[in-house]
C-alpha cells in the first residue's frame, strides 16, 4: 500500500501508473498444478489454505520469497485507496495451460492464433481474473489533484519511468504522460 501511495504522491495529475500483483490463486495454479512443486516441497500443499485465506505467501523453501497475493477486487480497492482512479484490470496469464500444451500450440499458426484470441477474450472477464497468476492494473491520478501534489521536475532530470518492487507488488509511473 505504501508503494501505491508513493506512486500517487509523485505522479503528476492525469499521469498513469501500472501496478502488477500476484493473484491469490497463483501458488495453487502455477506452483502446484502447473509446476508440481508439491513433489519437491510437499509442505506447500499444507500452506495453500492459509495463503488463499490471508493472501500471505511465505517462503516455501530457504531460497524462496515472501509476498502478498491479491484478489482482483482487493487490488482495485488498494489502488483506489491510494487516491488513484482504476482504468483497467487484466489477467496476464489467464489461460491455465501447461507449458507443454502452450509449446505444442505455438507450433501451429492456427492453434496459436486461437489461443491468443481466447486469452484476449477473457483477460478482462471479472469472474476469470483470479485464474491468472498475475494481475495488471492501470490507474490514473485524478486531473483535479490538489495544487503542489506530484513531482515537478525538469525533463533532463527525470527518466521516463520509475519502478519499485516489494511484497508481491510492482509498479511503474509514467511522469510525462
Amino acid at each position: 500500500m505504501r508503494a501505491l501511495q508513493e506512486a500517487a504522491r509523485v505522479l503528476r495529475p492525469d499521469g498513469v501508473v501500472f501496478t502488477a500483483a500476484i493473484s491469490r490463486w497463483a501458488p495453487r495454479l502455477d506452483g502446484v498444478v502447473a509446476d508440481r512443486l508439491y513433489r519437491p516441497l510437499p509442505q506447500l500443499l499444507d500452506l495453500l489454505p492459509d495463503i488463499e485465506d490471508t493472501g500471505d505467501l511465505p517462503p516455501a523453501h530457504p531460497a524462496g520469497f515472501a509476498a502478498y497475493t491479491h484478489r482482483p477486487d482487493d487490488l482495485m480497492a488498494e489502488v483506489r485507496d491510494a487516491g488513484l482512479e482504476v482504468e483497467d484490470l487484466v489477467g496476464l496469464e489467464g489461460l491455465p495451460l501447461s507449458v507443454a500444451e502452450t509449446t505444442a500450440r505455438r507450433d501451429d499458426p492456427t492453434d496459436w492464433q486461437v489461443m491468443l484470441d481466447s486469452a484476449r477474450g477473457i483477460e478482462r472477464v471479472p469472474e476469470l481474473l483470479g485464474l491468472s497468476a498475475h494481475l495488471l492494473c492501470t490507474a490514473r491520478r485524478p486531473a483535479a489533484s490538489p495544487p503542489g501534489a506530484g513531482w515537478s521536475l525538469r525533463p533532463r532530470q527525470a527518466p521516463a519511468t520509475v519502478g519499485a518492487i516489494g511484497s508481491g507488488l510492482s509498479f511503474a509511473v509514467s511522469r510525462w504522460t
